[in-house]
C-alpha cells in the first residue's frame, strides 16, 4: 500500500471538433467513450490541474497543465471551463526517460549495437517484474543472459511504447505489462460499472490486443471491496475467468503481506487468492523494507510472513499447497518519493548490501520462500533510483547489482 487517494476516471469521446474529455464514471455511459486514465479528485503531491479550455472558435477544447500555456490560451480568446482533475506527472503521457548514464567505472557488460540475442526460456521461466523501466537502452541489459521473462510496466492506454513489445525483444525474453494503477481504486471502479465484469474483461483484452503481454493490477489491498463477500470481489473472480489465462499479474499490497491484521485480510480474500493462483501469471507480493531494517535482520521474517499468509489463507484449497511457486517477492527501490516512508533505499552506505541480503533471505529462506520463481522491483521511473549525492555507488553500478540479483532466479 503506497497511497490512498480519491480518484476520478477520465474518458475521451470523439466529436465534430475532435476528442473531448470527461471525468467521472457517468461519462462511461456515453456511447463511444474510451477510458484514457485517471486523475486525483483533489490536489496531491506533484500534481497539476488538468484544465479544460474552450477555444475562441467555440468548438475546440484544449487540455493544459502548464500555467503559461493556460494564460496564452486565455489571451487568445479561450474560455476556461474548469479542471477535470489533478494529474501527475503533469500531462497524460509518461515523461521521456533520461539518457542512459555512462560511468567510467561501470561494471555492466557494454551493450552491443545489435538487438539482444534470442533465447529459449523454457516452460516456466522466472518472472522479473519492473513497475517501471530504467529507460532505454539501460533496461535492455536485464535481457543479457536470458534470466527469464523481463516485464516492464507501462501506463499508456493506447499500447506499449517500449521496444520490449517488439518481436525481436520478445524473442529475447522482453515483455510489457499494462498497469491498472491507483492502488486498486481504478480496478474497483471499472468492476462496479453497470455490466462491469464484461466491460472490464473487454478492457483487459483490449490492452492485450494493443500489444501488452500482461495486465498488472496495482494493487489488491485491505479495501473492503476486495473481500470475497463484496460485489467487486466476486466480480474480480468472475473477471479472471473471462480473460486469457495467465495474462494477469496482481500486486498483493503491503497492508496484506506486512500489516498487523494482514493475515485476517488474506483470509477474507482466500477465494480471490485461489483465483489468482489458478489463472494469473503470478502474484507479486509487496515486501518493501528500508535499508536499515534489512541490515538489522528484518528481511527473512518479513518475507516469510508474506508468503505464509497467502499459503495459510489457502490452506486446504486447490492450489494452496504450492502457491509459493506462483508468487514472487517485490523489493522497494524508491529513493526520491515525497514522503520518507516511501523511500526504501535510504542509506547509501548499505543499500547494495541490503538488496543482497533481501535476495539471500528468499533464496536461502524457508521452504516456501525457496519455491518462489521470480523477483520484482518497485520504483517510479529512472529518476526514482538515481543515487543520492555522495553515494558510494553509481547508477549503473546499482543496475548491474540488480541484474546480478535477478540472475539468481533463472
Amino acid at each position: 500500500m503506497r497511497r490512498h487517494l480519491l480518484i476520478t476516471l477520465c474518458w475521451a469521446l470523439a466529436g465534430a471538433c475532435g476528442d473531448q474529455l470527461f471525468a467521472g464514471d457517468a461519462a462511461a455511459l456515453r456511447d463511444g467513450a474510451e477510458l484514457l486514465g485517471w486523475a486525483a479528485s483533489a490536489p496531491a503531491d506533484a500534481t497539476a490541474a488538468l484544465t479544460d479550455v474552450l477555444d475562441a472558435d467555440g468548438c475546440t477544447h484544449h487540455y493544459v497543465t502548464d500555467d503559461d500555456e493556460l494564460a496564452a490560451q486565455v489571451a487568445a480568446g479561450g474560455r476556461v471551463i474548469g479542471a477535470l482533475g489533478f494529474v501527475w506527472p503533469p500531462g497524460w503521457g509518461d515523461a521521456a526517460p533520461p539518457a542512459d548514464p555512462v560511468d567510467a567505472d561501470s561494471t555492466l557488460t557494454p551493450l552491443a549495437a545489435q538487438a539482444p540475442a534470442p533465447c529459449t526460456l523454457g516452460k516456466n521461466p522466472a518472472v522479473i517484474l519492473f513497475y517501471s523501466g530504467f529507460g532505454e537502452p539501460i533496461t535492455d541489459r536485464f535481457l543479457q543472459g536470458c534470466p527469464g521473462e523481463v516485464i516492464v510496466g507501462e501506463k499508456h492506454e493506447r499500447g506499449p511504447s517500449s521496444r520490449f513489445a517488439s518481436a525481436t525483444y520478445h524473442a529475447a525474453g522482453g515483455r510489457t505489462g499494462f498497469i491498472i494503477d491507483a492502488n486498486g481504486h481504478k480496478l474497483i471502479a471499472l468492476l462496479l460499472r453497470p455490466n462491469g465484469v464484461e466491460r472490464t474483461a473487454a478492457y483487459v483484452r483490449g490492452k492485450l490486443a494493443a500489444g501488452y503481454d500482461y495486465v498488472v493490477f496495482d494493487e489488491i489491498t485491505m479495501d473492503s471491496n476486495f473481500m470475497d463477500t463484496s460485489t467487486a470481489g466476486k466480480r474480480l473472480r468472475q473477471l479472471m475467468l473471462r480473460v486469457p489465462r495467465h495474462s494477469i499479474i496482481p500486486y498483493i499490497s503491503l497492508d496484506l503481506t506486512q500489516g498487523p491484521i494482514g493475515a485476517i485480510g488474506m483470509a477474507n480474500r482466500k477465494w480471490l487468492l485461489r483465483s489468482f493462483r489458478l489463472y494469473a501469471r503470478a502474484m507479486a507480493l509487496e515486501n518493501y523494507l528500508h535499508t536499515d531494517a534489512v541490515m538489522a535482520g528484518a528481511a527473512p521474517s518479513t518475507f516469510r510472513t508474506g508468503i505464509d499468509r497467502v499459503a495459510n489463507a489457502m490452506r486446504g484449497m486447490q492450489g494452496g499447497s504450492d502457491v509459493a511457486r506462483h508468487a514472487f517477492t517485490t523489493l522497494g527501490l524508491s529513493m526520491h518519493q515525497g514522503l520518507s516512508q516511501y523511500n526504501y533505499l535510504d542509506d547509501p552506505r548499505h543499500d547494495l548490501a541490503a538488496l543482497s541480503r533481501e535476495v539471500n533471505a528468499i533464496r536461502h529462506g524457508s521452504a516456501r520462500l525457496r519455491q518462489e520463481h521470480g523477483l520484482g522491483f518497485y520504483m517510479v521511473g529512472s529518476y526514482d533510483v538515481q543515487p543520492r549525492p555522495g553515494a558510494p555507488y553509481t547508477y549503473t553500478q546499482l543496475v548491474a547489482h540488480l541484474r546480478s540479483l535477478a540472475d539468481r532466479f533463472r
